[in-house]
C-alpha cells in the first residue's frame, strides 16, 4: 500500500470527493440545471450548502482539514447528508491533521480484572484491541465463533477472518452484509489510529489479499459498529441472530467488551441453551 493510502490527506479527500458523488441535486433539494459530466453534485453546490466560499471547499476537498473549525464541519455534514458515524468519522479526520488528538497509549495486555470479568458472563463474549484482534473470550464465544478461533488465520480476529479466511462465508448468513459491515467499521475506526503501526499494517495486509475488501474500502462507507446484529449459520445449532453492544473500558484505551445476547424464547436463545448444554453434558 501506498504512502498516499496511509496518508489522512489523502484519506479526507478521497472520502468527501465519494460523499459528494453519491448525491443528485434532488438529494439535496436543488434543481437540476443543464448536462452533467459526473454523477453527483459539483463542487460548488456543494460549497453553496454548506455555506462555504467555492475557494475554501476546493481546498477542503483536496483533502486539507488543518483547522477546520466545528461550524464548517456541521455545514459540511448538512451538505453532504453524513450519518453519524461518518461525522465522527470526519471530525476525526479534522483532528488528527491538526494535532489535536487525546494521546492516550492503547493497552497491550489484559488486567486480571478484565479477564475474570469475562469469565463471568454467561452469553458469549470477548474483549477485543484497536486492530480487532480478540485477547480473551469466554467458553460460550469460543463455541459460537468456533471457524474463527480454529482459523489459520491467527490471533482470532472477526475482520482478517472474515475477508482473509476463505472458508469465512459458511459461518455468516449474509457474507456480503457481513463484509460491508465489517469493512465499514474498519474504516470508521482508521481516523483513530492511522498512525499506528499496527493498524496501518492490518490495512496493508487486507487491501493486499483481499479483493473484496479493496472494493468495500474504495467505497468510503463507515459505521460506528457498536451495537447491531450478528447473522451466523453454527455447524451444530443452525442459524443464529445474535445482538451485540460493544463497550470500551475506560482504564484500557483501545480495548472494548463486545457481548452477544438472544432476546428469550427466540430460536436463537434455544440455540445458545442447546450449545451450552453440549459444553455442559448432564
Amino acid at each position: 500500500m501506498t504512502t498516499q493510502n496511509t496518508d489522512t490527506v489523502a484519506e479526507a479527500a478521497r472520502f468527501l470527493r465519494s460523499h459528494r458523488d453519491r448525491l443528485t441535486p434532488a438529494d439535496a433539494g436543488l434543481p437540476r440545471s443543464g448536462r452533467r459530466r459526473r454523477p453527483g453534485l459539483r463542487r460548488e453546490e456543494v460549497a453553496h450548502l454548506a455555506g462555504l466560499s467555492l475557494e475554501y471547499y476546493n481546498r477542503i476537498e483536496r483533502g486539507n482539514l488543518s483547522g477546520v473549525s466545528d461550524a464548517v464541519l456541521a455545514g459540511l455534514t448538512d451538505a453532504l447528508r453524513l450519518t453519524s458515524s461518518e461525522t465522527v468519522y470526519l471530525s476525526a479526520l479534522t483532528h488528527a491533521q491538526s494535532g489535536h488528538t487525546d494521546g492516550a497509549a492503547v493497552s497491550t495486555r489484559l488486567r486480571p480484572h478484565i479477564l475474570q470479568f469475562l469469565d463471568a458472563i454467561d452469553p458469549p463474549a470477548w474483549v477485543m484491541n484497536h486492530v480487532f484482534d480478540v485477547l480473551a473470550a469466554n467458553r460460550m464465544a469460543k463455541a459460537v465463533h468456533e471457524e474463527m478461533f480454529t482459523s489459520t488465520c491467527q490471533p482470532p480476529n472477526p475482520v482478517r477472518f472474515a475477508f482473509l479466511d476463505p472458508d469465512a462465508d459458511r459461518a455468516a448468513l449474509d457474507p456480503t452484509v457481513h463484509q460491508a459491515r465489517l469493512a465499514a467499521l474498519v474504516h470508521a475506526a482508521y481516523a483513530r489510529h492511522s498512525a499506528d503501526p499496527a493498524f496501518a499494517a492490518l490495512i496493508c495486509d487486507l487491501i493486499a489479499q483481499s479483493e473484496t475488501f479493496r472494493s468495500y474500502w474504495d467505497r468510503y462507507d463507515v459505521g460506528a459498529g457498536t451495537s447491531g446484529a450478528m447473522f451466523l449459520r453454527h455447524r451444530l445449532v443452525g442459524p443464529m441472530t445474535l445482538d451485540f453492544e460493544v463497550l470500551a473500558f475506560p482504564s484500557d484505551p483501545g480495548l472494548v467488551l463486545n457481548v452477544q445476547t438472544a432476546a428469550p424464547g427466540t430460536p436463537t436463545a434455544t440455540a445458545l441453551a442447546r450449545l451450552a448444554t453440549m459444553l455442559d453434558p448432564a
